[in-house]
């Protein structure tokens, strides 16, 4: 997680001295249920409160087999 983190930040400053608005970070997996919904959620929160930063994550294999909230909310303990 350290190399994500250290390669995201570097790539929101750099966007946001660029002045742009919209950056998205896709993380996948065979299945998109486990490593990649781990990852995308760790990299939320860590870019969560941050100054000029809105965090969006969407699951789309999660939503597609409606196992969104169940998975989020046993992340989010």
């Amino acid at each position: 997680l350290a190399s994500v983190f250290t390669l995201i930040d570097a790539t929101v400053q750099n966007y946001q001295q660029r002045g742009f608005k919209n950056l998205m970070v896709s993380f996948g997996c065979t299945g998109g249920q486990h490593r990649s919904v781990y990852l995308a959620e760790q990299l939320a929160k860590h870019l969560r409160g941050r100054s000029g930063v809105e965090v969006v994550v969407r699951h789309i294999e999660l939503e597609q087999l409606g196992m969104l909230h169940a998975v989020v909310g046993h992340l989010a303990k």
